[in-house]
């Protein structure tokens, strides 16, 4: 082995990708974990629009037309 493949770092360990959510509505992107604030967020933004009784099923299975 050389002395250039001694010093290259060595990755083992796996990347983790985390999928930012995003409101359909406005296009908000939702810091912390997944949709953590979208109950807030959807009240007081888009209730006109649906209750968010009605859309946060829709929502959390990604089926929110939009």
């Amino acid at each position: 082995m050389s002395d250039a493949d001694q010093k290259k770092p060595q990755l083992n360990q796996a990347k983790t990708v985390v999928e930012k959510k995003v409101c359909p509505e406005c296009g908000h992107i939702f810091k912390g974990n997944g949709w953590d604030g979208i109950d807030a967020h959807w009240r007081s933004k888009h209730e006109n629009v649906m209750s968010y009784e009605e859309a946060w099923p829709l929502l959390r299975d990604g089926k929110y037309p939009g």
